[in-house]
């Protein structure tokens, strides 16, 4: 293991784990171990790897239908690379009309 695997080991986790828009769980979960409400960032990565290390079962799916957009831009905190990129001029024709209200592009 080289100096940079951990780091690398640290990215690939926080790619797989640390998208808390994406999440879906019960409210008996987040009741039984509720978000850390005094972060203002990093609470989702946080509370995964909390439920992860107290053997919380994880389950990983494709979105293969666009249930979930993640809008990424100049303002956002997150440091992974986006996977998929969709010109402006693209967004209408994929995505319902209101998703242009959360891009920074105009519809033309």
């Amino acid at each position: 293991m080289g100096p940079s695997d951990s780091y690398d080991q640290k990215l690939r986790d926080e790619t797989r784990y640390g998208f808390g828009f994406s999440y879906v769980y019960r409210k008996k979960l987040l009741e039984k171990h509720p978000f850390n409400s005094s972060k203002t960032f990093g609470e989702d990565l946080e509370w995964i790897t909390h439920l992860l290390k107290v053997g919380t079962k994880v389950h990983h799916f494709a979105d293969q239908n666009g249930l979930t957009l993640h809008i990424q831009g100049t303002w956002n905190t997150a440091r992974i690379p986006t996977q998929y990129k969709i010109p402006s001029f693209l967004v209408t024709s994929i995505f319902d009309e209101s998703a242009i209200n959360y891009t920074r592009c105009s519809k033309k």
